[in-house]
């Protein structure tokens, strides 16, 4: 079972262009892509949706095409073995982002950034894999 998903999200603008949320300070204040927990009786792609929208506002309006990229499973020390999906969301290009409508705020800022620029500012390697993989995905 999926207890959490992670969405990379990108759009086109002469190359592809991947969204890089910061956290807050209180939260770890790095660099990531949408993560979120899959809520009880919640497919692991409507997690994704919704937290695509609870964190950046983007609606599935503004969606293009959704790529299914992988799943793994990790565990935190002390804690479950958790399993993650990673999909990639590719967004209309003029698609707006507003962290002040954030649900939890827990993001400060965000960056639209190259694969190269974005894989340097995220901090987690399964983080790093999913653009990366999304490259391939795309360019295939």
């Amino acid at each position: 079972m999926v207890d959490k998903v992670q969405c990379v999200i990108f759009k086109y603008a002469q190359r592809p262009m991947f969204l890089v949320l910061h956290r807050t300070k209180e939260k770890g204040g790095y660099w990531q892509n949408v993560t979120g927990s899959v809520e009880k009786g919640e497919t692991d792609i409507s997690a994704a949706k919704r937290e695509v929208k609870e964190e950046t506002t983007i609606s599935e309006d503004s969606i293009i095409k959704i790529y299914d990229l992988f799943t793994f499973t990790f565990q935190e020390p002390g804690k479950e073995r958790k399993e993650e999906k990673v999909y990639a969301f590719l967004v209309k290009p003029d698609v707006d982002i507003d962290l002040s409508k954030n649900v939890y705020t827990e993001h400060t800022e965000y960056e639209w950034a190259g694969a190269d620029a974005a894989v340097r500012l995220i901090k987690w390697e399964s983080n790093k894999k999913a653009i990366l993989e999304t490259i391939k995905n795309i360019s295939g």
